[in-house]
């Protein structure tokens, strides 16, 4: 068997060396494009979604008037005894509660079309969330969902 020489051997590390780090490179390379195409995505796709908020905040303005309109029906209704005092408390709270999730709502899509960032954000974490998992997948991290379990 030939002897190695400590020069070659010190070669030999050397490009080995290099090339794992040429293959990491070209796998961030690949990752950063990746999650750049989908906040890209997502940057084209924002005013999309902004403007389909818009019917969303109309509809919970008109929901919201129509709860004052049941309630307003609701006192009516208390007034002339139809219905049993404690029905029309219960009816009462209800609409107290449908009022304060539409609120909620309202404030929720007002934050949106004030600060799109948010939106960004979210879909931003989303895509690397699940960048990040295909990497584990692609490297044998983690087993894949339809991977046979032993």
């Amino acid at each position: 068997m030939r002897e190695r020489s400590l020069g070659k051997t010190l070669k030999n590390l050397v490009l080995a060396l290099l090339n794992a780090t040429l293959i990491l490179l070209a796998v961030c390379l690949w990752l950063g494009l990746r999650i750049a195409s989908e906040v890209r995505a997502v940057s084209d796709n924002l005013h999309v979604n902004l403007t389909q908020l818009q019917p969303l905040q109309n509809g919970v303005t008109s929901v919201t008037s129509e709860i004052a309109g049941l309630r307003a029906d609701l006192a009516a209704i208390s007034e002339r005894d139809v219905i049993a005092p404690e029905t029309v408390a219960k009816l009462r709270d209800k609409a107290g509660q449908l009022d304060t999730r539409l609120t909620n709502l309202s404030q929720m899509a007002d934050q949106l079309v004030a600060d799109p960032g948010i939106l960004a954000e979210r879909a931003a974490s989303a895509a690397i969330t699940s960048l990040g998992n295909e990497a584990q997948e692609l490297l044998g991290c983690r087993r894949s969902a339809d991977a046979p379990s032993s």
